[in-house]
């Protein structure tokens, strides 16, 4: 009968799956198997594959191979030792998939003394440079999944690569900005800048750090009660596939009343906080409680009679 020297397949590390690989042996031939570490079988370890645990840490493993065959001699056959078992342990990566933010590799624990090298990866692909165990993502990994592959080499010992999983797939989003007056009556508008395409958004309005009840589309009108108050905009973006987050604006100038409002064509009030009549055709200002106060149809509206001095108007008589 023909037979042929096992050899041992795949990483002899402590949780790896080893198969033994028996060759060209005469066809028909039937195997049984039996794993040994340092030379001693293993009990119940008599598959063609095999995983270590930590009872092999540290030792060499061996697979005999027996082959039987009707009308032939029985041979049984010995693998060379594989390098000793390291204890390993998964790489993972830790952090926020986003433009500007750094991810971590965590190691765990590897057999002592080994010595540890990295090299992260985006969408498979080795990144130049990132051999540390940090990344900071920049704007061209935009869109692309990240890894990091762990090597632990220690002399004696099997040299294991454990790869992670990947990431969601990293986001730019940048803080929102604000445009528009911050200026009771005026509306401010949330700007989200360079998400990627196909992103949605939500968004949340705030006076002095407060969440404004209701506050939440893309544009916010400013009430009276924001007056003297900073305000800020939350916008949160979400894409099947990349993480979901959350960025914040800076704070406008502290609200303000404006000079001058003018009120809708037609109207024959002014708001509760600018009650100040203006006719632009006499020049003439109207206080509440005046004569004609209530028949003047208004084209400015001022808070406060130095307001409407400063526009060129002088006070009624009546």
């Amino acid at each position: 009968m023909s037979a042929a020297v096992p050899t041992i397949g795949g990483t002899a590390a402590v949780g790896s799956a080893v198969t033994a690989r028996v060759g060209g042996w005469t066809g028909g031939t039937s195997f049984s198997y039996q794993w040994k570490a340092d030379g001693r079988p293993i009990a119940g370890a008599t598959s063609a594959k095999f995983t270590a645990t930590s009872s092999e840490a540290g030792k060499r493993l061996t697979v005999t191979v027996t082959g039987t065959k009707p009308g032939h001699a029985t041979a049984s056959l010995s693998s060379s030792a594989t390098a000793k078992l390291p204890t390993t342990a998964s790489a993972k990566v830790a952090g926020t998939a986003v433009v500007g933010a750094a991810l971590t590799a965590s190691t765990g624990a590897w057999t002592k003394g080994t010595s540890l090298r990295y090299q992260w990866q985006a969408d498979g692909t080795a990144i130049p440079g990132a051999t540390g165990t940090t990344l900071t993502l920049a704007a061209g990994h935009t869109g692309k999944r990240i890894t990091v592959a762990i090597t632990g080499a220690l002399t004696g010992y099997t040299t294991v690569t454990t790869v992670s999983a990947a990431t969601l797939r990293v986001a730019a989003a940048p803080a929102p900005t604000i445009s528009g007056r911050a200026t009771v009556a005026q509306t401010l508008t949330a700007r989200t800048g360079g998400w990627a395409g196909g992103t949605t958004f939500t968004y949340q309005w705030y006076a002095n750090g407060s969440k404004i009840a209701g506050a939440t589309g893309s544009t916010y009108r400013i009430p009276e009660s924001a007056y003297g108050k900073k305000i800020t905009v939350s916008v949160t973006g979400s894409q099947a596939g990349f993480p979901t987050l959350t960025r914040s604006s800076t704070p406008t100038a502290a609200v303000n009343y404006p000079g001058r409002f003018t009120p809708p064509k037609g109207a024959t009030s002014c708001p509760s906080w600018a009650p100040i009549k203006g006719n632009a055709d006499s020049g003439i200002y109207h206080m509440p409680g005046g004569r004609y106060y209530n028949a003047t149809k208004p084209e400015d509206c001022f808070r406060t009679e130095a307001d409407a001095v400063r526009a060129g108007y002088r006070k009624s008589r009546a």
